[in-house]
């Protein structure tokens, strides 16, 4: 393969195309693109109202749809897409008749036709109206008046229905309103309190008459009894039913000049003028508690039906976790809560009852809107995968929310400008110290696919990737991990050793996850990849020069002694290998067999690696961002079961476990003027 072809497929391995430089006829082309528009692999688009490029470079719409603002949809009916936005070709002035026709100044649209109104009236929303009386549009444009209102010499005022007429902002009728009585704000007096046909007046109750302008009951007033002003003499004291007596009937009982039953009177309650408290009764010669339809229970009005206090009968409490309905008490949980097994719980949050009563979540799940989902611990389970919301450009801030293209997921906003120390390269965040496509300055890419400390290395390289998870359960970060660590490769397709000697290759075991994993990744990344499985040392050692990666899976079958025997025999085949451009990967995990299958890799005095230790379903962090290895990752990553971290302070640590900075992830560059000296 020619340097050139290296090159351009470095480039599709760590999405340079998807960067601003695209393939264009043939040429690298990398013009940017007038305001609005946005690059795509085939050319500038705008995003907001091209179908074929629909808020995104590969969103089509349907035949029946338009873009609408960035979104595929349907306008109202009526209406017709211009520029992505739903207009009335009827009314637009920008758009009249057809897309894009601008009446000239002084004109409107007048039925998808330019022209000017009649004197006297003003165009409003594509139709000429007389803004003094039309109600839609009273005074100006838009102006609408209520569906209780008229427009009247160009403002909105309350359309009253006889005989009530307008005072103020009601409608009233002035012939029986005591605060509009006759006229607007004439209001009654006390003394004459109602309205009537106008005038305002003392009307008394049917059972009383007014006397001396008061209402007096002629029944029972010894001053007026029987009619207005006849007062009952001293012998004949008591008016009784209008007529002028000489005592009360039993039981009643004179109290100054009236007839009372001092058993059941509330001013003369068992003697005269023993008036009882507004709240109390007279029953039986004695004041009491007048409870209506009520119960009293200790000196206080209750409904024993609803009181919790008393709940059926006086004294009985209900629980504090239970109310009281119909008499009884019984348990209500609050807002949002349900009754599982005698106990309020939460079907949102509750692992136990997750989604309703019964339904329990796994051991490794936790429960997050009556679903249960995996713990994702410090991250945030987003359908698939657990993703960091701070810095997923898929995710950032919530699930789903997806930065443009050229935005950048920083602290959960998406922004256009790249955190310390990276710099912005045409739509990408760059470290122009180790970015090999942008090393030194934006857009200098190495042939080698090497930038170290800002320069471009002339020479092909050897790569040595460390991988400290197992990939048995892995998530797209990881996969893309794995992916990006084969394809280092520039060839196609990439040939790949793969040693399988003491590894899992049962159906569904590690070896089939990480070959599925590596696919999906060349899926994504439009690559292709060739495995050559090998079972022992003599094979490796026959074939490794003519592969370009020599993958070892978790040899969790061996023992410390079988990895240094391997470490020892491949000695020379792999320090060939790595000077002349070859890429090793391992994954490995803390295991009980051996020390971890980095033992292979100290023993070839390629890697020194003492041990490995687990750091399962914990938070591991990007260090190096512009490294090969993790390009197109998250920031931060859920750590999955069977992870560990090398004890090695070899190469580049380009993810860290997040606690305690010991390095999950390593990246070991072999220069071609030798293998670097161990630290």
């Amino acid at each position: 393969m020619t340097r050139r072809a290296r090159l351009i497929s470095y480039m599709a391995l760590v999405g340079l195309y998807a960067t601003g430089i695209h393939s264009c006829g043939g040429s690298v082309v990398g013009a940017p693109c007038e305001d609005g528009y946005t690059e795509c692999a085939d050319g500038c688009y705008d995003f907001s109202a091209d179908p074929q490029h629909c808020g995104g470079c590969k969103t089509v719409c349907a035949p029946n749809e338009s873009c609408l603002q960035g979104v595929c949809g349907v306008c109202p009916q009526g209406t017709t897409a211009c520029d992505g936005v739903c207009v009335d070709l009827l009314s637009d002035e920008s758009n009249c008749g057809a897309c894009g026709t601008q009446c000239d100044p002084g004109l409107g649209c007048v039925n998808g036709q330019c022209e000017t109104c009649p004197s006297g009236t003003t165009l409003c929303a594509g139709e000429c109206v007389t803004l003094s009386s039309d109600p839609m549009h009273c005074g100006a444009c838009e102006n609408a008046c209520k569906t209780d209102e008229s427009c009247v010499d160009g403002t909105c005022v309350l359309e009253c229905d006889p005989p009530t007429i307008l005072c103020g902002d009601e409608c009233v009728n002035i012939g029986t309103n005591a605060d509009h009585c006759g006229t607007c704000y004439n209001v009654c007096p006390p003394s004459e309190p109602v309205c009537v046909n106008g005038s305002c007046e003392l009307v008394c109750p049917d059972w009383m008459e007014l006397c001396n302008g008061e209402c007096v009951n002629t029944d029972f007033d010894p001053v007026n009894c029987g009619a207005c002003g006849v007062i009952c003499p001293d012998a004949t004291p008591v008016c009784l039913d209008g007529t002028c007596v000489s005592e009360c009937p039993p039981p009643l009982v004179l109290c100054d000049r009236d007839c009372v039953d001092l058993a059941d009177d509330p001013l003369h309650c068992g003697a005269c003028f023993n008036i009882c408290h507004p709240d109390e009764m007279c029953a039986d010669y004695t004041c009491v508690l007048d409870c209506g339809d009520l119960t009293e229970c200790a000196g206080a009005c209750v409904n024993t039906q609803t009181d919790a206090q008393h709940c059926g009968e006086c004294g009985a409490a209900c629980d504090i976790d239970e109310v009281c309905i119909n008499g009884s008490c019984e348990l209500v949980c609050g807002e949002g809560l349900i009754e599982c097994d005698g106990e309020c719980i939460d079907p949102l949050t509750d692992r136990n009852h997750c989604g309703g009563c019964g339904i329990e979540c796994g051991g490794d799940e936790v429960c997050a809107n009556g679903t249960c989902i995996p713990d994702c611990g410090v991250l945030t389970w987003c359908g698939e995968d657990c993703v960091d919301l701070n810095s997923d450009n898929d995710h950032c801030g919530a699930c789903g929310t997806a930065c443009p293209s050229g935005w950048f997921c920083v602290s959960g906003d998406c922004e256009l400008d790249c955190p310390v120390p990276f710099v912005a390269c045409g739509t990408t965040c760059a470290d122009l110290t180790s970015d090999p496509l942008h090393c030194g300055e934006c857009f200098n890419a190495c042939e080698s696919g090497i930038c170290d400390d800002a320069v471009c290395r002339a020479e092909s390289a050897g790569h040595l990737v460390a991988i400290g998870h197992d990939l048995t359960t892995s998530h797209t970060t990881l996969r893309r991990i794995i992916g990006n660590s084969i394809f280092m490769s520039l060839e196609s397709p990439v040939e790949v050793l793969a040693f399988t000697a003491f590894a899992d290759t049962s159906a569904g075991g590690q070896v089939e996850k990480i070959d599925a994993a590596i696919s999906d990744s060349a899926a994504a990344l439009g690559r292709t990849w060739r495995k050559t499985q090998a079972t022992t040392s003599a094979q490796v050692i026959e074939a490794l020069l003519s592969h370009d990666v020599f993958l070892v899976y978790l040899q969790q079958y061996a023992s410390d002694a079988q990895l240094n025997e391997i470490g020892n025999e491949l000695f020379s085949v792999l320090n060939s290998f790595l000077k002349v451009g070859g890429i090793v990967v391992f994954t490995d995990a803390d295991i009980e067999a051996n020390s971890g299958t980095a033992k292979i890799f100290d023993a070839a005095d390629l890697f020194l690696c003492t041990s490995v230790h687990d750091v399962s379903n914990a938070t591991a962090v990007v260090t190096v961002p512009g490294d090969a290895v993790v390009q197109g990752t998250t920031t931060t990553y859920f750590a999955t079961e069977n992870s560990a971290f090398f004890s090695s302070d070899e190469g580049v640590v380009v993810v860290a476990h997040q606690a305690t900075g010991n390095p999950l992830i390593i990246h070991k560059v072999f220069l071609p003027e030798g293998k670097p000296k161990k630290k």
